[in-house]
C-alpha cells in the first residue's frame, strides 16, 4: 500500500486545503484507489503546510492560515485516521495582529512522536503584536479511546508527618 498526501491549490493560486489519496497494490495486481479525500479552508489562504504520518497511520496536517480581512496568521491542525475518518481543522495558535515588519519568518514544522502511536509534535511561529515572533511547540494526540473511570481513590498518611490536634497530612 502507498499513502500519498498533498496540499491542493484553488483557482486563484493559493493553497486552500489538503488531499489524501491511498493507493492499494499487490504483486502483479492493478493499482486501485482505496481512498481519495479532500478538505478545504476557503476563503482562508493556507500556506506553510506540513504533514506527518504517526505510528498508528494517522495523517496529521498542519498549516498557517490567514486572509486579508479578518484572520491574522494562525496555525491549524487536522487529521485523517487509519479508518479514513477526517477531523475538522482546529486552531492551535493564533496571532494577535497582522505582521507589519519587513521580513517574513513564519514557519510550521511537524514530526511524528517516536513514542506515542497517534501523536505528533508541531512547532510553529506567528507574529506578535510588537512585530517580533512567538514560537510554540505542541504535542498533538489523536486518541479515539474513551477513558475509563480511574476507580476508587486511595489515601495514605504522608510519612514523615506530624500529628496535630485536629489534622494529619494525607496523600490522595
Amino acid at each position: 500500500f502507498e499513502k500519498q498526501v498533498s496540499f491542493i491549490r484553488n483557482n486563484v493560486d493559493h493553497y486552500s486545503g489538503a488531499r489524501w489519496t491511498e493507493i492499494g497494490a499487490s504483486a502483479g495486481a492493478t493499482q486501485s484507489i482505496l481512498a481519495d479525500l479532500a478538505t478545504t479552508l476557503a476563503p482562508l489562504d493556507v500556506y506553510l503546510p506540513g504533514v506527518t504520518i504517526t505510528g498508528d497511520g494517522t495523517a496529521i496536517f498542519v498549516a498557517t492560515v490567514s486572509n486579508a480581512t479578518d484572520t491574522y496568521p494562525s496555525t491549524m491542525v487536522a487529521a485523517l485516521t487509519p479508518a479514513r475518518d477526517a477531523t475538522a481543522w482546529h486552531v492551535i495558535q493564533t496571532s494577535s495582529s497582522a505582521y507589519a515588519g519587513s521580513r517574513w519568518v513564519d514557519y510550521v514544522g511537524v514530526a511524528a512522536d517516536p513514542i506515542g502511536t497517534g501523536a505528533a509534535w508541531v512547532a510553529d511561529e506567528v507574529p506578535a503584536s510588537d512585530c517580533t515572533w512567538t514560537t510554540q511547540v505542541n504535542r498533538i494526540v489523536m486518541d479515539d479511546v474513551v477513558p475509563t473511570a480511574p476507580g476508587a481513590p486511595r489515601q495514605a498518611i504522608v510519612i514523615p508527618s506530624t500529628l496535630g490536634p485536629t489534622s494529619v497530612q494525607v496523600r490522595l
